[in-house]
């Protein structure tokens, strides 16, 4: 765990995994703010992750996470904490910059096609970091060094469903049946034709449909 992680949640990260039998150990990473073998993780509030797109710290991390994989092999993760209700007020060369949902998802979309997974949890609480990261570690096989494939809260299996999931209204498996169909990194514009392809899918309507389209639009 990089030591440079604030104080409270290097504490009950640290609480969390004594009561789980596992050894934490605190010192200045190269990367990420937390590795176990091969998994390094990157830690992001919502808020962060808005500044960071806005002054180049992403595009930066990027660079060294995958940097990092192609030397040692490793397996880079960013969990983002937080909902894009919770943004505050950034200013960036005295300009207000509030991230939109579509760059939210793009972001996601483009990290994942980088290859770095993403992990959205609404939660902005330590306990429920902790539980995150020790769903990836439980995961982790030692002797084949891969990392398998990991169902969090929302129990999806892939990004582009879980960021239809941050959609107002939607459930797991409406997120999911609109996820196969319209799989977000294949979207490089939305179809013409969505609106009446997402009503073909049960449980969405007229009005839902329109709303997804005017969310991925970037509009409210």
């Amino acid at each position: 765990m990089d030591t440079r992680e604030p104080k409270k949640v290097r504490t009950a990260v640290t609480r969390y995994f004594n009561k789980q039998n596992i050894t934490t150990q605190e010192s200045e990473l190269p990367q990420g703010d937390y590795q176990y073998n091969k998994i390094v993780i990157e830690r992001k509030d919502i808020n962060d992750l808005n500044s960071s797109l806005k002054d180049g710290r992403l595009r930066n991390q990027t660079y060294k996470l995958l940097h990092q994989q192609t030397i040692e092999n490793t397996h880079p993760y960013i969990i983002i904490q937080g909902r894009l209700t919770d943004l505050k007020t950034y200013y960036y060369n005295k300009r207000i910059h509030t991230m939109s949902r579509t760059q939210y998802i793009n972001t996601l979309a483009s990290l994942n096609e980088k290859g770095i997974g993403t992990i959205p949890i609404e939660s902005q609480t330590p306990g429920d970091l902790s539980e995150t990261i020790h769903a990836l570690i439980k995961h982790y096989n030692p002797d084949k060094k891969e990392v398998k494939e990991v169902l969090l809260k929302p129990h999806m299996s892939d990004y582009s469903a879980k960021c239809y999931y941050m959609i107002e209204g939607l459930g797991e498996q409406k997120s999911q049946d609109i996820s196969t169909k319209y799989p977000l990194h294949k979207m490089i514009t939305i179809p013409e034709d969505m609106e009446d392809g997402l009503t073909q899918i049960k449980g969405i309507g007229k009005k839902t449909a329109q709303k997804i389209i005017k969310t991925l639009q970037g509009k409210k």
